[in-house]
């Protein structure tokens, strides 16, 4: 990565993620709510710009996309939907509608147990043959099946090369999306990073980890550009003192609830070899496998291997 690299020169070859993993449920109001308002602030704040322009498009006449096998539209025509699941995560039934506000307003009633619930927005541009593509903004809420009850609130970014002008999502923006999150109801994992690439971690994949799988015992599900650790883990690690004098951070918040916000640098396109060895060092006691390092890799500007097979 060069020095200075700005932002969305990372977000051209990367996907960024933001991910708040609870496995403890608050009073289920509290958990309906906070769903409702990341979702809100997701549309309003990172979506806005596929919004408008969905906005000026008209409102396909079909509501039930799972059922249909025609072309969703035109071939490069901006696209959105929502996904409802209800029921178990192993076996949920899954309901699939074009976006709209109207549709949004209807899918934010239903959401009144999180825990047996998922809601997702997904906007990206029709392919060649009229379906949805690569999805360019992804963001809701849903449930990790092997997570032992965990779910996990997310936002999804990624520039789509040789698509319309690219996305511009300021970094700042989705700090600002978590931290109101945070106000709310802590985690007991979260994360904002650039290695991100889907609802499994790239840490929890390299060890053979389903999502969420270890976070009941105490672990963290990886480590990134900012760490959002809770209060048991983050003693675990050391305590708040030992994070700000480790030398792997340039800024340690504590967070209302006991935990605390670690961000390795002050822009995720300054996160680099050097900063991914001394986060490991200092998160490596709430790691479930501790060996594994952060390492560049082929077409992402960061994944995760294991030490010995580094050398070390």
């Amino acid at each position: 990565m060069m020095e200075g690299a700005t932002f969305v020169d990372e977000l051209e070859r990367s996907q960024l993620r933001a991910d708040l993993t609870f496995s403890d449920s608050n009073s289920q109001g509290r958990d309906a709510d906070l769903v409702r308002r990341w979702i809100r602030d997701f549309v309003d704040s990172i979506a806005d710009d596929y919004v408008a322009r969905l906005a000026e498009a008209p409102i396909p006449a079909y509501k039930h996309l799972e059922r249909r096998s025609e072309p969703f539209g035109t071939p490069g025509q901006t696209w959105g939907h929502l996904r409802i699941a209800r029921g178990k995560p192993s076996a949920p039934t899954v309901e699939l509608m074009p976006w709209s506000e109207k549709a949004l307003d209807a899918a934010m009633l239903r959401v009144e147990d999180p825990q047996h619930v998922e809601l997702s927005i997904m906007f990206c541009v029709l392919n060649e043959w009229g379906y949805p593509g690569m999805p360019v903004l992804h963001g809701g809420f849903d449930s990790l099946p092997w997570g032992d009850g965990a779910r996990s609130l997310f936002v999804d970014a990624r520039q789509r090369p040789g698509g319309p002008a690219p996305y511009r999502l300021a970094v700042g923006t989705l700090k600002d999306i978590v931290r109101s999150a945070l106000e709310y109801s802590e985690p007991n994992w979260g994360a904002i990073a650039l290695d991100s690439r889907g609802l499994t971690t790239p840490f929890e994949e390299c060890a053979g980890l389903a999502a969420g799988e270890r976070l009941r015992g105490g672990f963290a599900r990886g480590y990134s550009w900012i760490t959002i650790l809770d209060r048991d883990k983050l003693q675990r690690a050391g305590g708040l003192s030992q994070m700000d004098t480790s030398g792997a951070f340039f800024n340690v918040e504590r967070l209302p609830g006991g935990g605390a916000w670690l961000q390795a640098t002050e822009q995720p396109g300054l996160y680099r070899d050097e900063n991914w060895l001394r986060v490991h060092r200092a998160l490596r006691g709430v790691l479930p496998v501790p060996e594994i390092w952060a390492i560049k890799a082929p077409g992402f500007p960061l994944s995760f291997q294991l030490a010995k097979e580094l050398g070390d």
